[in-house]
């Protein structure tokens, strides 16, 4: 997929350890279109100590680094060690480049001087704790991570899930969010679910869980992409912080049991939740009424795929009616939207397009239960928008009319 430029300003605080999914990041901002991009990674003072000073890589907007002349102030990419490749890609690309010492506050205003962002995105642990570093930026810093803690290893991060008895995923959050802005933005930004296969060893796990990490990095650029960010949390499962269905826990005896045994239990539990969730989502879809009731539980009714989509969103989209009374009833949102802003308003009209025999049942059941026919998504736009687009007023008409 191609992007247009993006002149959105992105920082990048990166770990001296993740190299490797500091490239993978570069890459997708590149594919994404951003190109106000300054990648700074914090080393411990021996580090920078041995390199005798600071360095900063960066070029200006006309011919590659390798270019410049040799007396340019602006050196093309040296950076020895794991991130010369991710230095090397920021020179090709005119991504800022810097080496810091962690917690150098000075230094990392200096740097982005040039470039001022308003969100910085965390590679590795050690940088939402420090406060003047979440201040130097607008909203504040956002960290990804699977596990239940920053800096975990897919293994650290299984062990983890398998501990604590919980669905495996990567939490996507503001772990440092503007004091000045805090009462506009939710520190949850999402929870993206990591499905495992019934075949999956440990290693297999760990693969999935890394799988899932870029692709939870990947969702959250393609989030950035938007003007503006989404102020809202979009997407965690109710469920998927608590338990799986395999004891509690905190149970001495399960405290007790060699942790082999415990995966393998941890593993069916998890198996067990993920197919009732797609049984949600897939009665849902078919309009099975029996097996809906079979599953629902109120907590269920907030279900969130790895789109933001919830079980409401499908039945509208599907015009199935008893499903949606169903899930009405059981407290989903009727307000709730996907990581596109999209409401389960705009998804209910689009299989009423243009259509010679529709019913309005459904979407008089969701106005009448509170939907707000102008709520807006990430582009600006009501639902009226779109039905006026495609060209069939008779439809935003009698949307208008229903429960007025």
């Amino acid at each position: 997929m191609s992007h247009r430029t993006q002149e959105r300003p992105i920082t990048l605080l990166a770990d001296a350890s993740f190299a490797a999914r500091t490239s993978q990041i570069l890459t997708a901002l590149e594919t994404r279109g951003f190109r106000q991009v300054s990648l700074i990674v914090f080393e411990t003072p021996g580090d920078v100590a041995a390199r005798s000073s600071t360095q900063v890589i960066d070029r200006p907007p006309t011919g590659p680094a390798t270019s410049l002349p040799t007396d340019s102030p602006i050196a093309p990419p040296t950076s020895p060690g794991e991130f010369a490749s991710a230095a090397k890609t920021c020179g090709r690309l005119g991504f800022r480049y810097a080496e810091i010492e962690r917690d150098d506050i000075a230094a990392t205003r200096r740097i982005l001087e040039p470039r001022p962002a308003e969100i910085a995105l965390s590679i590795g642990p050690g940088h939402t704790g420090n406060r003047d570093l979440i201040d130097v930026f607008e909203l504040g810093i956002i960290e990804v991570f699977s596990g239940r803690e920053s800096g975990s290893s897919s293994t650290e991060a299984l062990g983890q899930f398998v501990e604590l008895n919980a669905l495996p995923g990567t939490t996507v959050h503001f772990a440092g969010l503007s004091p000045v802005r805090s009462d506009e933005f939710s520190p949850e930004i999402f929870f993206q679910c990591c499905d495992l296969q019934d075949h999956d060893g440990w290693a297999a796990v760990c693969h999935r869980l890394d799988l899932n990490e870029l692709a939870a990095w990947e969702r959250l650029l393609d989030l950035l992409l938007r003007v503006p960010m989404p102020k809202r949390h979009l997407s965690e499962p109710r469920e998927s912080v608590g338990p799986c269905d395999t004891g509690h826990p905190h149970d001495p005896a399960r405290k007790a049991a060699p942790i082999d045994t415990l995966f393998e239990s941890w593993k069916r539990g998890v198996l067990e939740r993920q197919a009732i969730y797609r049984g949600v989502f897939l009665a849902c879809e078919t309009g099975d009424r029996e097996t809906l009731i079979s599953l629902l539980t109120p907590e269920r009714a907030h279900l969130r795929n790895n789109f933001g989509r919830t079980p409401l969103m499908v039945a509208a989209y599907h015009q199935r009616i008893d499903c949606a009374r169903l899930l009405i009833a059981a407290g989903a949102d009727v307000n709730a939207s996907n990581d596109n802003g999209t409401t389960v308003l705009m998804y209910a009209k689009t299989n009423l397009i243009h259509q010679a025999d529709r019913s309005f049942e459904l979407v008089e059941l969701l106005i009448e239960s509170g939907a707000d026919r102008y709520q807006k998504d990430l582009y600006g736009e009501d639902v009226f928008y779109y039905i006026e687009a495609k060209g069939d007023p008779l439809l935003g008409q009698i949307l208008k009319e229903l429960g007025s």
